[in-house]
């Protein structure tokens, strides 16, 4: 979306999955982790995604985690992730909850394809409606 919106003339199309365009939508997240894995795990997401501390995260990934995947978890899929929870706990207390494309999405110029999961918990179904609201009908797919 940012690259889109700095150079509205340079992509020929546009893919937006699984991602959101304003603040984070604390309360829908939490209804999904809660609906995916009960209220332990809502708790974890909403006291991970209110105040990510290394302990809330902890939590998070211990309970919230396998609702990630629909098959059983392999260990070895994040054997090459480097994880830097200094950086993601900043991001989440900053940028992530100040970005807002929505009011400037109206400018892209390309054919965007907008794509959901119904069972994704961290930018759920709502967050692409709201994008798909506020591009351009004519070159939105959804």
């Amino acid at each position: 979306m940012s690259y889109a919106l700095r150079h509205p003339d340079h992509p020929a199309k546009l893919i937006l999955c699984c991602t959101a365009a304003s603040p984070s939508k604390h309360a829908i997240q939490v209804e999904v982790f809660e609906r995916l894995g009960g209220a332990e795990a809502g708790a974890a997401a909403r006291s991970f995604l209110e105040n990510p501390t290394p302990e809330a995260m902890h939590e998070f990934w211990r309970l919230c985690g396998p609702l990630y995947r629909r098959s059983p978890y392999n260990p070895e899929s994040d054997a090459r992730t480097i994880w830097n929870p200094r950086l993601m706990a900043e991001f989440r207390r900053g940028e992530r909850e100040t970005m807002n494309f929505l009011a400037d999405l109206h400018l892209i110029k390309c054919p965007t394809l907008v794509m959901a999961g119904e069972d994704d918990p961290m930018t759920p179904v709502p967050c692409s409606e709201e994008i798909v609201a506020a591009l351009p009908a004519h070159l939105v797919r959804f």
